[in-house]
C-alpha cells in the first residue's frame, strides 16, 4: 500500500471517530457486599442490567454512553467514604448510584455535596437523609422509613389498637424512624406504653424486653438490623412476650434479610420464625404489571441469582433510569450532562423527573424522597405474603388489606388486643354467704316479733307488767331494727348504702340501750329515795328521756350525712392474670364507706355512745342490790353490757384490720351483730316466757320459805307459785310458825276480793313477829300507766329489809278510796297501783309497808 493509501485511511479513521466520538458518563455504583446488610451481589445486576439497557436502548446513537464501577461498601460508613474517594479519583465519576446502608448514605452524601455531586439512592432509607440542609444533593426511589412509621400508625389504627411500645437500636436510620413513628403516633391518638432502646453494639436487651413486658406491651413496634431482630427475638421468646397475644411489626431495614431467619442453626431458626410467626412488616411497592414481569424475566437472564427477584433490584435498575431521564431532558436542551458546571442544573432538574419505573411511578418529593407505595407483609408458615398496601396518596383509607388470609401473633386468625382484657372483680359478699347471714337476721327479726307479741299477749302478767311492757316494746324495736343492719351489710353500689347502715345501727344501739337505761333508772330512782318524798315516774317520762337520746343521735347523725355524707369508694388491690387466660387482667376492688372528716364523725358518735353504755353501767351497778327480778333488770343489763363490750373489743379492731377482705368483715360483723342482739333479747325476754309459762308470780316473801332466792335470808324477796283452779285464784297466805319463828305460807281461795298482800321492811327482827301483822283498812287509788311509790320517813335512814305480812281479811277494793299511804307503829305503809306490780291474780294493789332499823 502507497504512502497515500495510508494515509486516507487514517484520516477517514479520524473522521469517522470524530463523528462518532462518545462521552460516558460515569456512575459510580454502591453496594454492600457483606456487613449487616449484604443484598449487594443481589442488587448490583439491576445496577448493571439497567446501564446495559439505557446503552442499547436509550443512547445507542447518542454521543454519551453509561459506564459504571461498583465497591462494596460493607454497609459500614468509613468503608463507605473510602470507596467513593476512590471512584472519583480512578473515575472520575458524574452521579452515585447508591448506597443501600445510611449509615454508609450520610456521609458519602455530605462528602459528595462538596464536589456537587449527586447521590440517586436505591436502599437507604434513614428519615435524616430528607434534610435538604444537610444532605442537598441526595434522592432516592424509594421512600423514607419515615413513611414506614406512617404505615406502623395507620395499621395500628386499622386494626383498633390504640397503645404500643417500642424498640429500637440507637444507629440514626432507626432512631429517626423511631422518633417519626412517635410523633405520628400523637396524631393517630396511640398511647405509648413504653419506648426502649439499645445500643448498636448490644449483646442484651434483656432488660427492655422486660421493661416492655412489664408494662403490659402487646403490640410491638421494632426499628432495628436483622442480626439485632434476631438478639431482640431471642430474648422475648426467653421471656414469654411472643406467640398468641402479642403483635411484632418491624422495619424493612431488618424483617426481610437473610440474618434475620439463616444463622446457620436450623432448629434455632425456626424456632424464631415460628416465635414470630404473624410479624407485619412494610416494603416498598417492588412493582407489578408488565414492565416490572420484563424486568424480572431480564434480570434473571443476565445475572446468575435465582428467583424470586429482591425488591430492592428494582430501585438500583429505577435510580439508573432516573439518571438517563435527567440527563435526556438536558440532552435535549443543548446542555451537557458531563460539565461539572452543569450539576446543579442536573440535581435541581432530578427532583422533577416524573417516569414509570419498573418499580411503579417514580416521582420525587421536595425532600428528594420517592412517594411510595408499600407492600403490607405478613410472615406466614410458607414465607412472606402480601396483604395489603398502603398509599400515601390515597384520598381514603391509606391501609387497603386485600388478603383473605392474615396472621397475627402466634398464628391466629383473629387481631390480638393491644392490652389485657381488663375485669374489674368486686370483691363482694357470695350471694351464699349473705343469704345465710340474710336469713339468721331474718330469724332474729321473728324472734323480735314473738317478743312483741308475747310482751303484748302477758301484758297483766306480773312477770311482763312489773317489767314496764311498753318500754319493753322499744328495746324489741330496737333490736329488730339492729338486724336489719345485716341487710345492708351486704349491699354494695346502692346509692345511699352507706348513710343508710350509719343510721341503722345507731338508732338500733340507742333505742335499745336507751329503753334498757331508763327502766333501770326508773328503779333507781324508786329505791334510792332517801329522804322518803312521794315520787311519781311515769312511761311518759322514761320515753321522754328514749327521744332525747334518740335526739342527740339524729342530731349527730344529720350533720354528718349533710355536711359530709358517708359514700362507697372503691380500694384496688394487686392487679393479677389467671393462668388459663394469660391475656385477661383481673383488678380486684372492694367498696368501703369513706367522707372526708370520718375519724371526727366517728369520734364523736362512738363518744356519745360510751357515755350512754357508761350510764347504763353505772345503773346496773347501783341497782344491783335491788332484787325484784320482774322490776329490776340490773342482773340482764350486766350480762348485756358485758357481751356488748367483748363483741366490740373483738369484731370492731379484727374488721379494721381485714377491711380489705370484704367477705371475712362481713362474716364478723354479721355475726357480732346477730350475736349480741340475740343474746340480749334472749336476757330479757327468757326469763319472763319462764315465769309465765310456768305460772310463776313474784311474791315478797319471807326468809326460809321456798321459792328463789335472790339474796341471803336476811334480805330475800321469793316466788310462790299459785296454780289457778276453775273456781278462782288461789292466794298466798303467810301464817307465823312458831317453832321456827318464820312465815309460813298457804295456798286458800278468799270468798272476797282480797284487797292487798302486804310485806314490811322491819327495823328490828328480820324474822316474822306476829305482832307485826296489820289488818287495818288499806284504801287505794290505782294508776293509770306507771307505779306510784309514796312514802314519808318516820326514823333517821337505816338500811332496809323486807318481810311479809299476810294476806288481809276480806277486804273489797273500793274504787273510789283515795288514800294511798299510812302510817302505824312508826312503819310507814305504801300503796303501789297495779300498772306495773305483779298482783293481778291476788288482788288489784299490792302494798309494801316500809321502816327504817338496823341490820
Amino acid at each position: 500500500m502507497s504512502f497515500g493509501n495510508v494515509f486516507l485511511c487514517l484520516l477517514l479513521g479520524l473522521f469517522h471517530h470524530l463523528v462518532h466520538a462518545t462521552t460516558d458518563l460515569v456512575l459510580g455504583g454502591f453496594f454492600p457486599d457483606s456487613g449487616g446488610w449484604p443484598v449487594g451481589p443481589y442488587i448490583r445486576p439491576a445496577f448493571e442490567l439497567a446501564i446495559q439497557h439505557v446503552n442499547t436502548n436509550y443512547l445507542g446513537s447518542s454521543t454519551y454512553q453509561f459506564v459504571g464501577y461498583s465497591n462494596d461498601t460493607k454497609c459500614a460508613a468509613s468503608t463507605g467514604l473510602g470507596a467513593l474517594v476512590d471512584q472519583r479519583d480512578k473515575y472520575d465519576i458524574d452521579v452515585i448510584i447508591g448506597d443501600g446502608c445510611s449509615i454508609s448514605c450520610q456521609p458519602q452524601s455530605q462528602l459528595a455535596t462538596n464536589w456537587e455531586l449527586t447521590s440517586i439512592s436505591w436502599g437507604c432509607s434513614s428519615p435524616s437523609l430528607s434534610d435538604k440542609v444537610a444532605y442537598p444533593y441526595f434522592l432516592r426511589t424509594l421512600g423514607s422509613d419515615a413513611k414506614q412509621a406512617a404505615v406502623f400508625a395507620d395499621l395500628c389504627t386499622n386494626y383498633g389498637w390504640s397503645q404500643v411500645g417500642t424498640i429500637n437500636s440507637l444507629e440514626d436510620i432507626h432512631a429517626q424512624t423511631m422518633a417519626v413513628f412517635l410523633s405520628q403516633a400523637v396524631k393517630n391518638n396511640l398511647t405509648i406504653l413504653d419506648s426502649e432502646t439499645f445500643a448498636g453494639t448490644a449483646t442484651t436487651v434483656a432488660q427492655q424486653i422486660a421493661t416492655l413486658k412489664s408494662k403490659g406491651v402487646r403490640i410491638i413496634v421494632v426499628a432495628a438490623y436483622a442480626n439485632q431482630n434476631r438478639m431482640i427475638v431471642k430474648e422475648a421468646m426467653a421471656q414469654g412476650l411472643v406467640g398468641k397475644g402479642y403483635q411484632w411489626m418491624f422495619t424493612d431495614s431488618g424483617f426481610f434479610t437473610v440474618d434475620f431467619w439463616d444463622s446457620g442453626n436450623a432448629v434455632e431458626d425456626a424456632e424464631i420464625k415460628n416465635a414470630i410467626l404473624g410479624a407485619i412488616g412494610p416494603t416498598s411497592d417492588s412493582g407489578s404489571g408488565a414492565k416490572y414481569d420484563q424486568f424480572v424475566t431480564d434480570y434473571l437472564a443476565f445475572s446468575s441469582q435465582p428467583a424470586p427477584v429482591n425488591t430492592y433490584a428494582g430501585y438500583a435498575y429505577d435510580a439508573v433510569m432516573a439518571y438517563y431521564y435527567v440527563v435526556k431532558s438536558m440532552m435535549d436542551d443543548g446542555l451537557d450532562p458531563k460539565l461539572k458546571s452543569n450539576r446543579k442544573t442536573l440535581r435541581d432538574r432530578l427532583f422533577n423527573v416524573t417516569f414509570e419505573g419498573v418499580t411503579g411511578n417514580i416521582q420525587f418529593d421536595s425532600n428528594g424522597d420517592r412517594i411510595p407505595i408499600y407492600n403490607i407483609m405478613n410472615l406466614q408458615s410458607t414465607g412472606y405474603a402480601v396483604i395489603g398496601k398502603w398509599n400515601n396518596s390515597s384520598p381514603t383509607e391509606k391501609v387497603s388489606i386485600t388478603s383473605s388470609t392474615v396472621l397475627f401473633g402466634g398464628g391466629m386468625t383473629t387481631p390480638p388486643k393491644d392490652k389485657n382484657s381488663i375485669v374489674y372483680v368486686n370483691n363482694a359478699v357470695p350471694s351464699g354467704q349473705y343469704g345465710a347471714a340474710c336469713a339468721f337476721a331474718t330469724l332474729g327479726i321473728l324472734l323480735g316479733a314473738f317478743c312483741l307479741f308475747f310482751n303484748y299477749r302477758y301484758r297483766k302478767h306480773p312477770a311482763i307488767k312489773f317489767s314496764s311492757p311498753r318500754v319493753n316494746n322499744v328495746i324489741i324495736v330496737g333490736c329488730m331494727l339492729g338486724y336489719s343492719y345485716v341487710y345492708t351489710l351486704g349491699v354494695d353500689s346502692m346509692e345511699g348504702i352507706c348513710n343508710a347502715r350509719l343510721w341503722t345501727i345507731s338508732l338500733s344501739y340507742t333505742l335499745t340501750f336507751g329503753a334498757l337505761f331508763s327502766k333501770t333508772w326508773r328503779v333507781h330512782k324508786l329505791f334510792n329515795n332517801r329522804r322518803m318524798k312521794n315520787i311519781q315516774i311515769k312511761d311518759s317520762t322514761l320515753f321522754a328521756y328514749i327521744a332525747g337520746f334518740l335526739a342527740v343521735d339524729i342530731i349527730l347523725l344529720a350533720a354528718w350525712t349533710g355536711s359530709d355524707s358517708l359514700k362507697e369508694v372503691a380500694e384496688y388491690g394487686s392487679s393479677y392474670i389467671d393462668p388459663s387466660d394469660l391475656f385477661t387482667q383481673y383488678n380486684p376492688y372492694y367498696l368501703y364507706c369513706d367522707s372526708s372528716n370520718k375519724s371526727i364523725w366517728y369520734g364523736l358518735v362512738l363518744g356519745w355512745k360510751g357515755i350512754l353504755l357508761a350510764f347504763g353501767a353505772f345503773l346496773a351497778f347501783e341497782t344491783r342490790q335491788v332484787k325484784i327480778p320482774a322490776m329490776n333488770d340490773s342482773h340482764a343489763i350486766g350480762m348485756c353490757l358485758y357481751n356488748v363490750l367483748i363483741v366490740c373489743v373483738i369484731v370492731v379492731p379484727v374488721s379494721l384490720l381485714v377491711q380489705s377482705q370484704p367477705v371475712a368483715s362481713f362474716s364478723l360483723v354479721a355475726a357480732g351483730t346477730i350475736f349480741s342482739i340475740s343474746i340480749i333479747l334472749l336476757l330479757l325476754f327468757v326469763p319472763k316466757y319462764n315465769q309465765v309459762i310456768r305460772g310463776v308470780v313474784p311474791m315478797a316473801t319471807s326468809p326460809g320459805t321456798s321459792g328463789n332466792t335472790m339474796m341471803d335470808d336476811t334480805r330475800s324477796l321469793k316466788f310462790t307459785t299459785l296454780t289457778p283452779t276453775p273456781k278462782g285464784r288461789h292466794v298466798t297466805r303467810a301464817q307465823p310458825d312458831t317453832n321456827s319463828g318464820k312465815s309460813v305460807y298457804t295456798d286458800f281461795m278468799p270468798s272476797q276480793p282480797v284487797l292487798s298482800s302486804i310485806a314490811s321492811i322491819d327495823s328490828d327482827n328480820p324474822k316474822t313477829d306476829t305482832s307485826k301483822y296489820d289488818s287495818s283498812p288499806v284504801h287505794h287509788e290505782p294508776a293509770v300507766d306507771s307505779p306510784l311509790v309514796e312514802a314519808e320517813q318516820t326514823k333517821p335512814r337505816l338500811p332496809l329489809r323486807l318481810q311479809p305480812l299476810p294476806p288481809l281479811p276480806s277486804l273489797e277494793a273500793s274504787p273510789a278510796a283515795t288514800t294511798s299511804h299510812y302510817q302505824s307503829n312508826n312503819t310507814t305503809y305504801i300503796t303501789v297501783p297495779p300498772d306495773d306490780l305483779p298482783t293481778p291474780q291476788i288482788s288489784p294493789v299490792v302494798q309494801y309497808r316500809l321502816s327504817r332499823g338496823a341490820n
